[in-house]
C-alpha cells in the first residue's frame, strides 16, 4: 500500500542531501530509491489533553493491539536484524521480546485434598509502556516529475531501555510487522483513538519532527 504523499522540490533537496542508495533509469527520467526509518511517539500531545478531547479508550495501546494479533497468529512478526522482513518470530520469542519472561511452573497443593499439582505459569508483559513505534520506508524520486513517493513497509513496537540504576539507556526495537498486516491493528487503535490516531502522528511527523530520517543498513 502507498502512503499518499508527494513532496515538491524543497522537499527533494532534503531527500538528496541525505544520500543516495539506488539508481535507476526510465524513459521518464532518473529513479533515486532509498530505504529509511524514523520512529514516531503516540503520547497524546498536551493541547489535546487540555482540550478535554482525550480519548475514552486511552488504555487501548497500539502495542497491545499488536501483540495480541501477533500472539493469536492474526498477523506475522519478524526480527529486526533483518530490513527485508524475511525472518518469522514465534509466538514465544514475540512474548519474551516484549518482557513477558519464558513460562515458568509453580507447585500448587488443593487445600480440599492436599493433592500437589504444576501449574504453568506466563508473567504478562507491560504493554502500556510501549508509546513509540519505528517506520520502515522506502523513499522514491522520479526526476522527471519532480516527485517523492514514500511507502511505508514495516511498523515496529519500539520498548525505552533502563538500566538497573533507573538510567535511560537507549531503545530497543521489538519485531518488523509488514505494514500492510499492521493495518487492521492500525486500524482498531484509530477507532478506538479518534483524535490521537496513528495516521495523524505519522502525517505530522513529516512536517513537525526535527530529527531525520535514517537509513536503513
Amino acid at each position: 500500500m502507498k502512503h499518499p504523499i508527494i513532496f515538491r522540490s524543497a522537499f527533494t533537496v532534503v531527500l538528496l542531501m541525505a544520500g543516495i542508495a539506488t539508481f535507476g533509469q526510465n524513459n521518464n527520467g532518473a529513479i533515486w530509491k532509498k530505504t529509511v526509518y524514523r520512529t514516531i511517539d503516540l503520547t497524546e500531545k498536551e493541547t489535546r489533553k487540555k482540550s478535554n478531547l482525550k480519548d475514552a479508550a486511552a488504555t487501548s495501546h497500539l502495542a497491545e493491539i499488536m501483540y495480541n494479533a501477533a500472539m493469536m497468529d492474526k498477523m506475522h512478526a519478524y526480527w529486526t536484524y533483518d530490513n527485508n522482513l524475511t525472518h518469522m518470530l514465534t509466538t514465544q520469542e514475540v512474548h519474551e521480546l516484549f518482557g513477558g519472561g519464558k513460562p515458568d511452573t509453580i507447585s500448587v497443593t488443593d487445600p480440599v485434598t492436599n493433592i500437589e499439582t504444576i501449574r504453568v505459569v506466563r508473567r504478562d508483559p507491560d504493554l502500556e509502556s510501549f508509546q513509540k513505534f519505528r517506520l520502515l520506508e522506502e523513499w522514491t524520486l522520479n526526476t522527471a516529475t519532480g516527485k517523492t513517493d514514500i511507502q511505508i513497509i514495516g511498523v515496529a513496537p519500539v520498548k525505552e531501555v533502563y538500566g538497573t540504576d533507573g538510567r535511560y539507556r537507549g531503545e530497543q526495537v521489538l519485531m518488523w510487522v509488514k505494514y500492510a498486516d499492521a493495518l487492521p491493528s492500525i486500524a482498531k487503535y484509530d477507532g478506538l483513538h479518534p483524535t490521537n490516531t496513528f495516521s495523524m502522528h505519522i502525517w505530522d511527523d513529516y512536517f513537525m519532527s526535527d530529527v531525520k530520517p535514517k537509513e536503513a543498513k
